[in-house]
């Protein structure tokens, strides 16, 4: 369990402040079906993210900030990214957007993201068949070719949330050198059910299997396996909550996209609950503590937690801006 989630920790780390992304997420909406949502509420919708990130193994602080553009029914169509730069002591232009698509029945039907000013690097197809979200994604090369895939599927209860998320993912890279050339093949499976209450997120029972091959080609045409291992992990996270609104409350972009977007996008962290996060423990009672500051109207001004990986060992602060949203 420690493992699985530290490596979790550590590719939300990677994702987080390397190259992409945050998201967001709705809690005034069940969405078992793709009905739209008729509350014409004018609330406050989450704007711009601005993560701060002291490393004290480096003693140098990351700045990174992302930005939400909405549709007239709240719902999130894009987010953008900008790095701080200390050169010239300003945010640096947009790069790495995310994309969401939804159809004319108001169901979100495809996510894009693009590596920086690129070609797509990761795509996805959301398709719903009453209460299951069935999800094929594509990830690519920045230099246009495919070395990734994951099939899988969400079950929702009655309310729209996901108790049930299962996956497989293949992924491949080749490595060129004078005197042979290498692949590997990584092939993962992935099974939590998780368990919901009073829109939160309270636990989550994991189990993933990794097979990892190793080939040297023999000529163009063939190749041979030289190596191959195997590994399986399983564990349990548990979740307490505060009593307020998310930052993204008002937001009805389904809250299974960013379940799925956590564990297969660029990393949100918890935006699918109703109410904040305080607490996060593993199965050996290692607990992530989660404070936050709040505006007048209760929503989260900023939220800070410590972590520690092989790449950082520091704190972490979210700071949040609302807009209100466009008149339908």
């Amino acid at each position: 369990m420690t493992h699985d989630r530290a490596e979790q920790i550590n590719v939300y780390n990677m994702r987080y402040f390397s190259y992409l992304v945050v998201a967001t997420m709705i809690f005034g909406t069940a969405l078992t079906s793709c009905k739209k949502n008729d509350d014409n509420q004018r609330d406050w919708l989450l704007e711009t993210i601005i993560v701060s990130q002291y490393n004290a193994l480096s003693d140098n602080v990351y700045q990174v900030k992302y930005v939400l553009e909405y549709d007239n029914k709240n719902r999130i169509t894009k987010r953008i990214m900008h790095n701080y730069s200390h050169w010239i002591d300003d945010w640096g232009g947009e790069i790495s957007p995310i994309s969401l698509n939804y159809n004319a029945d108001g169901c979100l039907v495809e996510y894009d993201s693009k590596w920086y000013w690129r070609d797509p690097w990761n795509q996805t197809a959301f398709f719903q068949n009453d209460n299951k979200i069935t999800f094929t994604t594509t990830y690519y090369h920045p230099l246009g070719s495919t070395n990734g895939t994951i099939n899988g599927e969400l079950e929702l209860n009655v309310q729209g949330l996901p108790v049930k998320l299962t996956s497989e993912h293949i992924e491949s890279s080749i490595s060129y050198a004078e005197i042979e050339t290498r692949e590997r093949v990584i092939n993962l499976s992935y099974t939590a059910t998780l368990t919901w209450q009073n829109g939160n997120l309270t636990k989550t029972i994991w189990e993933r299997e990794d097979e990892t091959l190793r080939y040297i080609f023999t000529d163009l045409e063939s190749k041979e396996l030289v190596e191959r291992e195997e590994s399986s992990s399983s564990g349990t996270i548990t979740f307490t909550h505060d009593e307020k609104k998310t930052p993204f409350y008002h937001c009805n972009t389904p809250k299974w996209f960013f379940l799925w977007n956590e564990k297969y996008g660029f990393g949100s962290n918890y935006e699918y609950n109703a109410n904040n996060i305080k607490t996060e423990t593993i199965e050996d009672g290692s607990t992530i503590t989660y404070e936050y500051t709040y505006n007048d109207d209760g929503f989260p001004a900023t939220r800070t937690w410590g972590a520690a990986s092989i790449w950082m060992e520091g704190t972490t602060t979210e700071t949040y801006t609302y807009k209100m949203p466009a008149a339908n």
